[in-house]
């Protein structure tokens, strides 16, 4: 399949993911997860924030041999620059990192949709098995781990790179199309990896599938992040839209071997 076919083929299937999940009650009910979870996240992430947070702003403090309940204007700067930082940082870390985390805490349930999907588009039956269900989720989290560590490889040579005059001013302004692009081609991977398991693909063999039809991977995948880079909400989209994105794939999928068998 060409570059151009693929990615066609997983700009269409991302959107028929919406269509199938909301199509089947059994499907729907999956969104509640996400909706725990994040009430979770948020609560979790809110606290680790604040208590990381306060702890550098109270060390700087004692630093400058401040008294952490004074309110004068250097107490207050510092407090300011402490609470920015940090709340860049998140963001910075979320878009790069942020949907790996969704994937890994949500492979348990993604697996299980992967199969209800496929099941439901072929007709095939999957019977329930919980070891084959454990084996999809350490396998998914496997994949996400591998492509996170891939990635953050990519990002550490993207940045020391820029500090080379000339080549560096190239790549601060191309880095970021860059290195989006790598995520979206990771991210799709991921998706696609649960159909590659069901017909017994070993983590090799399913990344050469995915290399041989790049445009399909990041077109699913691209969509995808392109949710969790919208400001202050993209992780909380992100865990619902990765079950749409996950039964997208699993109809891209479906659609490709027709493709190839026709």
């Amino acid at each position: 399949m060409t570059f151009g076919k693929g990615f066609s083929l997983g700009f269409r299937s991302f959107f028929k993911g919406f269509e199938i999940v909301f199509s089947d009650w059994r499907l729907s009910l999956f969104l509640l997860i996400p909706l725990i979870l994040n009430v979770i996240i948020i609560w979790g992430g809110a606290n680790a924030f604040d208590a990381l947070a306060d702890w550098v702003r109270n060390w700087l403090l004692s630093l400058f041999g401040i008294n952490g309940s004074d309110s004068g204007f250097l107490s207050k700067a510092i407090s300011f620059v402490i609470t920015y930082l940090f709340r860049f940082i998140f963001f910075l870390t979320f878009i790069y990192v942020g949907g790996y985390v969704v994937l890994a805490v949500m492979s348990p349930v993604l697996a299980f949709i992967s199969e209800m999907t496929e099941k439901k588009l072929n007709g095939k039956d999957y019977p329930f098995s919980g070891e084959k269900w454990m084996r999809d989720m350490v396998r998914g989290i496997i994949i996400v781990l591998r492509n996170l560590f891939i990635e953050i490889g990519l990002i550490i040579l993207v940045f020391a790179v820029g500090f080379i005059p000339v080549l560096g001013q190239i790549v601060s302004l191309f880095g970021f199309i860059f290195l989006f692009i790598v995520s979206a081609y990771f991210y799709g991977f991921s998706f696609l990896d649960y159909c590659m398991e069901r017909r017994n693909m070993k983590i090799g063999e399913s990344v050469r599938f995915i290399r041989k039809n790049k445009g399909l991977a990041i077109a699913i995948g691209g969509l995808f992040g392109l949710c969790l880079i919208i400001p202050f909400c993209g992780t909380i989209l992100g865990t619902f839209t990765c079950i749409f994105a996950t039964a997208g794939a699993s109809f891209a999928m479906t659609e490709y071997e027709k493709m190839q068998h026709a």
